[in-house]
C-alpha cells in the first residue's frame, strides 16, 4: 500500500492574506482552500482529512462551532484543529483552544513557521495514524465496491462503555432510506438509538460476546430507516484491532426480505477481507489475535510436539525513532518481521507482531535448541538483519509451554514477564520463565485478588518518615509511606504489593487512600491547633494517566479544608519517562494550587539531568543508591556534590534520602544538602510515634558554628609546630592537628566547608604528604581549600613535584616569624574566595543563623524571642515558646505579660515608631509576601523615659498555616560591647586589615558618619563624623572636583530620592607601606530602615585591587599569550564590562598624551581617536567603542579585525596600522575583557 499524503483543509476567506500559506503546503500535502463550515463538513464525510485550519477573522461563532463539531464527534478524534487570530493568548485564542483547537497561530501569519509545525506533526504521528486508518479502510473498500454492487452496506462500530457508530458507508445509508446523503455517516451515533429496543438486548450480547474473537457472527437484526420505522436486516459482524484501547466493530447489512443470494465473488471478496484483517497492517505477520489463534490451532494439532513461545524486543526504539527519524524505525520493524519469516519459514513455525517493536514467536522445541546460537548472536547485535549504519541489540523472553497449556496469550504473558525481568541488563539478554516467576504470578494474583477487601477491612495504614533539616536537625517535613498488616497480623511488603498494583491499576486507588489519610492527619493537626509540618505523598507514573487526577485529589484537599501547602507531591523520574507532556500539564496545576513538587529518586534515570530542563519541580530526592557507597567511594562524593551544587545553581531544594550514618550525614552537611532522610535519625513511624517525634523537635545548637577565626588543619608528627603556628598567627586561628593522612580524610569529610587552609609537614611524615595530596586532587570539594607544604630550607627542591599538583606554596622551617604570617594570610585571603562565598550562603540560611545567635549571645547581650504566629487568623500569636531577660528587659514587660500576649504589638508596645510602618506591621506585610527574612531599626522607650537605638531582626520559618518567627533584638553597640562588634565584624569583614574593608552608617540628609575604628587597646571608640562627605573624599585624598568625588556625590543623590542600593568601583589614593599608591575600591551604599527624620545608609568601602589582580592573572593566562607577539607596536589589555584598563605598560605609553596615572577604557578611546586620519576616524570608533564591543559580543563576535593610519608622538608620520581585538568573558567573575594588538601593516 502506497502511503498518501496528508490531507489539510483551509477554512478561510479569498480577502485575509494567507494564500501563500496554502501555496507552501501544497509542496508536501493535498490541501483543500474552502469558505464554508458545511463544505468543510462536507468534505470531511466523504474523505478522510488530517489537519483543518480555520481563520476566525469573520464569522466567529460559526467557525468555532465547527471546532466543537470536530472535537466532539468521536470518528474525528485524530483530526488536529489549528486556528488563526489576533494572536495568542486572546480571549478569543483561548476560546479555541477550550473547545479543543491544538494549536493557535498569530495574524498576521508567519507561513514557513506555520508550515515546520505541522511537518513535525505529520512526522511524529499523524505519519502513522495515515497508515494504521488507511490500511484499515483500503481493505473496508476493496469489499466495498462489490457490497455495492450486492445492494449491501457496510458499518464500523465501537465499543466505549456502549456502542456507537464510527462510518455509516454510502449504500449502508441508502439502505436505511437516506438517498439524499444526509443521515449518520461519520457523525457518532448510538447504536441503541438505531436499533430496535427488543432487539438491541441480543445484539449487544452477541457484540459484547466476540469481543475478543475472530469469528464472524450472523443475526437478523430490526433497523430504524429514514422514516422512523423499523426494518429487518441481516448482519454479518467482525470484530477487528483495538487502537488507542478501544474496541471496533465491521457489521455488513442486507435487507432480510431481499431473497437475491449472496454470489461465490462477493464470498470470495468477503473471504480476502477477513483473510487480510488477520495480519499487522505494517509488516504482514499475524497481528496478535490472529497468533493467538493459530497457535492454539497448532497445539491442538500438534499434540504431542513440545513448542517454545519467544517473546523479542528492540532495545531503545523510541531511540531509534528519535535518532533516525519514524520512517526508518517502521523500516527497522520491517526488516526484522522479514528476517523473522525467513527464518521461520518452514515447519511448525509461527511469528507475528504483538505492539510497536514487541515480536512473538513459536517453534518446536528441538527447532529452538538448534538455533539457540543464531539466537544469542541476534539478540546481541551480531547479525545484520537491517539497514541502518547502527548496531541493534534485543532481549528475548522465552516459555516452554507445558501439555497442560491451551492459552497462547497466557503463554505469551509469561515470555513478556521473562523478557522484561532482564530488560534492564547489558549482559544477560535472553531469560526462561521459571518456576519463581510462576509462584511469584500466582503470589500477585493472590495480593490483587485480596486488594480490595484489605481496604475495606483497613489492613492499609500510613507510616510517616520524618524529614530533618541538615543543619539543625528538626524536623521539617515528612514522607508519607503506605503499608500493609494483614488480618493474621503479618505484614506484606510494600517491595511486594505497589509494584503488583502498578501492574494492574488498583495503585491509583491505593494512592488515593493514602492521600485522604494524610489530609486527615493533616486537619486533626489544625484543629487541635498542634504543629504542623508538610507531608510529601508518593504518586504513581499510572496515576497521571487518569485525567481528573487533580480534580480528584485537590477535592479532598478543600474537603479536609486544610492549605494545600501542607501536602507535597511526590513523584518518580519515571512518570516524567512515560508521559512528560501530560505529567508536566497536571504537575504544574499542582503547583499553583500551592503544593510543592518533590522529584524522588533523582539520578536513576539515563533522562535525569534533560529533564531538569523541561519539569518544574521544587525539590530534588537524590537516589539513596548514591548513598550506599558515599563512604567509601570518591566517584560517588563527587557526583553527589555536583548535583548538590547543581540544585543549588537552579534554585532547587535537596533532600538525600537512605542516609544510615554518621559519615554520611556529616559529608552531607559540608556540602550543604538541605534535608535528609533515613535511618540515621528516623525509621518510618507509626502516626503516634511521628506526633511524639514531631511535637519534641526542635532545632540543635550548632557545636561547630562558624566562628571568627580561620580554621586550620595542620597535619604533622612534630608536637612543637601547632603552638608555634598559633604564636606566629597571634592566636587569630583555629588549628586543628592529626599526625595521619587517614585523619586528615576523616576531619575533612565532616568539616570541609569550614577549612581554609591545610599544612603539611614534609619532614615529619614524608611518606602522609603525598597521600593527603592524592586524596585533595580526588575529591572536588576539597579542590577549593589551599594546600601548602612545611620543609627544611635543604628539603625545599624535593617538595617542587607536589606543587601544582596538589599544593600551591611551600614554607621552610625553621619558622621566620613575619614571613610566615604574611604569607599565610595572603593565601587565605587569596584562596579563600570560594569558602567565603560557602560561608555567606551558610550565614544567609535563617535556621542556622538563629543558631549562631543562639549560642554566640548567651550572655545576653541580644533579645531572643522565639513565637509562634496563625498566619490564617490575622497573624495572631498562637504561642510564645521561648523568651529571655534581655528580651523583656528591652521591652520592658515581665515574663507572665510575654507569655499572655495576643499580638505581637503586645510584646513590643514600647517600640516609637520606625521609618514607615511599625515593627509589627512590617512582620505581618514580610508573612503575607511570605518572606523568610525581615530586618528593621527602631527606638525602644525604657521604663526611665530615655531612648535606645536597636536592630531587630527575624527569620520566618513557614509550617503550614503556622509560622516560626525567630526575633532578636540588639541595642546599638557601645564600646563595652566588644564581643557584640567581634561578632558582626566577623560577619561583614572576616578580615583584620582595615584597609580592605571600612563599614560605616552614614546619615545622608545631615552628612554624618557614624562608625565604631579599634583603638590602641584593641576595644572600640566610636567616631562622630561631621561634613562627613569632606572627611571621607580628604581622607583618600580625592580632590572635591575630580571624577571620583562626582560620582560619590551621584550615590548620595540617588539615595536622598529613594534608591535602595547603589554602587561604584573608583580608584582612592591610600597609603600602603609607607607608600602613597592607587588601588581599586568598590563603594557601596545601601538604606537601612530607621527614623523618619534621620534617614541613613550602610556604606561598605571595599579594596577590590587584590580580586582584580588575581581577575587579570587568571585572564592573561588565558588569553594575554594569544594577543601579544613580539611584533606589536602596542597592546591594551581591559576589562571593559568595568571599564577598566588593567595592564601597566598602557599607562605608562599613554601618560604623555595627558591621560591620568590610571584611566578608563573610554578615555583611551578619546586619545585613539585623535591619533587615527579622519578617513580612517568613524570606521575605527564603530570598532573600539566599549558599548558597541560588548554589544557584537552577546551576539556571539570574539575576534575584530581593522586597518587604519594613523600619527603618534612616536612615529610622527602618517603610517599603516593593523589592529585586532579579541574578546573573552571572564569565567571567574563573567565579565567581557579585551585585548587590542596593534601592529605596522604589512602591505606595501
Amino acid at each position: 500500500m502506497v502511503k498518501r499524503k496528508a490531507v489539510i483543509t483551509i477554512l478561510s476567506d479569498d480577502d485575509t492574506g494567507i494564500e501563500s500559506l496554502a501555496v507552501l503546503l501544497e509542496e508536501s500535502y493535498i490541501v483543500y482552500e474552502l469558505k464554508e463550515t458545511d463544505d468543510v463538513k462536507n468534505l470531511m464525510s466523504e474523505r478522510p482529512v488530517d489537519i483543518v485550519i480555520i481563520n476566525l477573522d469573520r464569522m466567529v461563532e460559526e467557525r468555532l462551532r465547527l471546532i466543537s463539531y470536530i472535537k466532539n464527534d468521536r470518528s474525528y478524534h485524530n483530526v488536529l484543529v489549528g486556528t488563526i487570530s489576533e494572536g495568542i493568548g486572546t480571549e478569543l485564542s483561548n476560546r479555541a483552544i477550550s473547545l479543543g483547537a491544538n494549536y493557535s497561530f498569530r495574524h498576521p501569519i508567519n507561513a514557513a513557521r506555520i508550515k515546520r509545525q505541522i511537518d513535525n506533526d505529520v512526522s511524529t504521528f499523524i505519519g502513522e495514524l495515515i497508515n494504521v486508518r488507511d490500511g484499515h479502510f483500503d481493505l473496508v473498500s476493496r469489499a466495498m465496491n462489490t457490497l455495492r454492487t450486492m445492494n449491501m452496506g457496510y458499518i464500523s462500530l465501537y465499543l466505549e462503555d456502549e456502542f456507537f457508530t464510527e462510518f455509516v458507508g454510502e449504500n449502508a445509508l441508502k439502505l436505511l432510506g437516506y438517498d439524499n446523503g444526509n443521515g449518520p455517516s461519520t457523525r457518532t451515533v448510538r447504536v441503541s438509538e438505531l436499533v430496535h429496543p427488543s432487539d438491541y438486548g441480543d445484539f449487544y450480547d452477541m457484540l459484547t460476546a466476540i469481543v475478543d474473537s475472530e469469528d464472524t457472527h450472523n443475526m437478523v437484526l430490526r433497523v430504524k430507516t429514514a422514516t422512523m420505522d423499523y426494518q429487518r436486516f441481516e448482519i454479518h459482524v467482525k470484530g477487528f484491532e483495538v487502537w488507542d484501547g478501544v474496541r471496533h466493530f465491521s457489521v455488513i447489512i442486507r435487507r432480510s426480505d431481499n431473497d437475491e443470494p449472496i454470489n461465490t465473488d462477493l464470498r470470495a471478496e468477503l473471504a480476502i477481507y477477513r483473510e487480510n484483517s488477520k495480519i499487522d497492517i505494517l509488516t504482514g505477520l499475524y497481528n496478535k489475535e490472529t497468533f493467538f489463534l493459530e497457535g492454539a490451532r497448532y497445539i491442538e494439532e500438534h499434540p504431542e510436539t513440545p513448542y517454545v513461545v519467544t517473546v523479542w524486543d528492540i532495545d531503545r526504539f523510541k531511540a531509534i525513532n528519535e535518532m533516525f527519524g519514524t520512517a526508518a524505525g517502521d523500516r527497522l520493524i520491517i526488516d526484522f518481521a522479514e528476517y523473522l519469516r525467513k527464518e521461520l519459514a518452514s515447519g511448525d513455525n509461527l511469528c507475528g507482531r504483538i505492539s510497536s517493536d514487541h515480536f512473538i514467536s513459536m517453534t518446536p522445541l528441538d527447532f529452538h535448541e538448534r538455533n539457540l546460537v543464531k539466537m544469542h548472536r541476534i539478540v546481541y547485535g551480531e547479525v545484520k538483519w537491517h539497514s541502518l549504519d547502527y548496531k541493534v541489540y534485543m532481549h528475548a523472553g522465552i516459555y516452554r509451554l507445558e501439555p497442560q497449556d491451551d492459552s497462547i496469550a497466557v503463554a505469551c504473558d509469561r515470555a513478556t514477564m521473562a523478557m522484561q525481568a532482564v530488560k534492564d541488563s547489558y549482559i544477560n539478554r535472553i531469560n526462561y520463565f521459571t518456576k519463581e516467576m510462576r509462584d511469584g504470578l500466582l503470589y500477585e494474583q493472590e495480593l490483587v485478588r485480596k486488594a480490595d477487601p484489605a481496604i475495606a477491612g483497613n489492613e492499609f495504614f500510613v507510616m510517616y518518615q520524618p524529614i530533618v533539616d541538615s543543619h539543625t536537625r528538626e524536623i521539617v517535613s515528612a514522607e508519607a509511606l503506605v503499608r500493609w498488616r494483614k488480618q493474621d497480623g503479618g505484614l506484606i511488603s510494600p517491595g511486594d504489593f505497589i509494584p503488583t498494583f502498578e501492574k494492574n491499576g488498583f495503585i491509583t486507588k491505593l494512592d488515593l487512600f493514602v492521600w485522604e489519610q494524610v489530609c486527615r492527619f493533616q486537619s486533626f493537626r489544625k484543629m487541635e491547633g498542634k504543629k504542623t509540618v508538610p507531608i510529601s505523598v508518593n504518586l504513581s507514573r499510572i496515576d497521571f494517566y487518569n485525567e481528573d487526577l487533580y480534580e480528584k485529589l485537590q477535592s479532598i484537599v478543600d474537603r479536609y479544608g486544610i492549605d494545600s501547602s501542607l501536602i507535597k507531591v511526590e513523584v518518580t523520574e519515571s512518570a516524567y519517562m512515560d508521559q512528560p507532556e501530560t505529567l508536566m500539564n497536571i504537575v504544574e496545576r499542582f503547583r499553583r494550587s500551592g503544593h510543592q513538587i518533590l522529584m524522588d529518586d533523582f539520578g536513576s534515570g539515563f533522562s535525569s539531568f534533560n529533564m531538569l530542563k523541561d519539569f518544574a519541580v521544587d525539590i530534588l530526592k537524590i537516589d539513596m543508591k548514591f548513598m550506599d557507597s558515599l563512604d567509601t567511594s570518591e566517584r560517588a562524593g563527587n557526583i553527589l556534590y555536583s548535583i548538590i551544587q547543581m540544585a543549588k545553581a537552579i534554585h532547587m531544594q535537596i533532600v538525600a534520602e537512605g542516609v544510615e550514618t554518621s559519615n554520611q550525614y556529616e559529608m552531607l552537611k559540608n556540602m550543604d544538602c538541605d534535608c535528609i532522610q533515613g535511618y540515621y535519625f528516623h525509621r518510618p513511624l507509626t502516626e503516634g510515634d511521628f506526633i511524639k517525634q514531631l511535637e519534641t523537635s526542635e532545632a540543635e545548637i550548632a557545636t561547630d558554628a562558624i566562628g571568627l577565626y580561620d580554621r586550620i588543619l595542620l597535619l604533622t608528627g612534630d608536637k612543637e609546630q601547632p603552638g608555634q603556628l598559633t604564636e606566629i598567627m597571634e592566636n587569630r586561628i583555629e588549628l586543628h592537628t592529626v599526625s595521619t593522612a587517614k585523619e586528615a580524610d576523616e576531619f575533612l569529610k565532616k568539616s570541609f566547608s569550614s577549612v581554609s587552609l591545610i599544612l603539611v609537614d614534609y619532614e615529619s611524615i614524608p611518606e602522609e604528604c603525598e597521600a593527603i595530596i592524592k586524596e585533595k586532587n580526588s575529591m572536588i570539594y576539597f579542590t577549593d581549600i589551599p594546600l601548602v607544604i612545611i620543609a627544611r630550607s635543604d628539603n625545599i627542591k624535593n617538595t617542587q613535584v607536589f606543587i601544582g599538583h596538589g599544593a600551591i606554596d611551600a614554607i621552610r622551617t625553621p619558622f621566620e616569624k613575619n614571613v610566615v604570617k604574611q604569607r599565610l594570610r595572603r593565601l587565605i585571603d587569596y584562596y579563600g574566595m570560594q569558602t567565603e562565598k560557602r560561608t555567606i550562603n551558610v550565614l544567609k540560611k535563617s535556621m542556622l543563623l538563629r543558631q549562631q545567635l543562639n549560642s554566640f549571645f548567651e550572655d545576653s547581650i541580644a533579645g531572643i524571642a522565639r513565637i509562634i504566629i496563625d498566619r490564617q487568623d490575622n497573624c495572631a500569636i498562637k504561642e510564645v515558646s521561648y523568651v529571655n531577660e534581655r528580651f523583656l528587659e528591652l521591652h520592658g514587660i515581665t515574663l507572665e505579660e510575654a507569655l499572655k500576649a495576643e499580638r505581637l504589638e503586645r510584646l513590643t508596645s514600647n517600640v516609637l515608631f520606625t521609618e514607615v510602618e511599625s515593627f509589627s506591621d512590617a512582620v505581618y506585610y514580610s508573612i503575607t509576601e511570605k518572606a523568610h527574612y525581615v530586618s528593621r531599626e527602631y527606638l525602644l522607650e525604657k521604663k526611665d523615659g530615655s531612648a535606645v537605638n536597636c536592630l531587630a531582626a527575624c527569620s520566618l520559618l513557614y509550617l503550614g498555616e503556622d509560622v516560626k518567627m525567630d526575633l532578636v533584638v540588639l541595642e546599638s553597640p557601645s564600646s563595652t560591647e566588644e564581643r557584640a562588634m567581634d561578632f558582626i565584624s566577623a560577619i561583614c569583614a572576616r578580615a583584620n586589615d582595615d584597609m580592605n574593608m571600612r563599614v560605616f552608617r552614614y546619615y545622608f540628609d545631615d552628612d554624618i558618619m557614624d562608625h565604631y575604628r579599634r583603638g590602641e587597646d584593641g576595644g572600640y571608640i566610636r567616631e562622630i563624623l561631621y561634613n562627613a562627605l569632606d572627611n571621607l573624599l580628604a581622607g583618600f585624598d580625592i580632590p572635591k572636583t575630580s571624577r571620583e568625588a562626582e560620582g560619590i556625590r551621584e550615590m548620595i543623590y540617588g539615595l536622598k530620592i529613594g534608591e535602595k542600593r547603589v554602587e561604584k568601583n573608583l580608584i582612592l589614593h591610600v597609603r600602603d607601606q609607607g607608600k602613597n599608591c592607587k588601588r581599586w575600591y568598590r563603594m557601596t551604599f545601601e538604606r537601612l530602615e530607621t527614623a523618619v527624620n534621620r534617614r541613613c545608609a550602610l556604606c561598605i568601602i571595599e579594596n577590590i585591587s587584590r580580586d582584580n589582580d588575581l581577575e587579570h592573572l587568571v585572564w592573561t593566562n588565558n588569553v594575554y599569550n594569544r594577543v601579544m607577539n613580539e611584533n606589536a607596536v602596542f597592546y591594551l589589555e581591559a576589562d571593559i564590562t568595568d571599564n577598566r584598563v588593567i595592564n601597566e605598560e598602557a599607562f605608562d605609553i599613554l601618560k604623555a598624551y595627558g591621560l591620568p596615572e590610571i584611566f578608563t577604557y573610554d578615555e583611551f578611546v578619546k586619545v585613539f581617536d585623535m591619533t587615527v586620519s579622519s578617513e580612517h576616524i568613524e570606521e575605527v570608533r564603530n570598532i573600539v567603542e566599549r558599548q558597541r564591543l560588548l554589544s557584537d559580543f552577546e551576539g556571539g563576535s570574539t575576534y575584530k579585525k581593522f586597518s587604519f593610519i594613523s600619527k603618534t608622538l612616536d612615529v610622527p608620520v602618517w603610517t599603516d596600522y593593523d589592529g585586532l581585538i579579541l574578546l573573552e568573558k571572564d569565567p571567574e567573575n563573567g565579565h567581557v575583557c579585551i585585548g587590542l594588538r596593534i601592529t605596522e601593516s604589512e602591505k606595501v
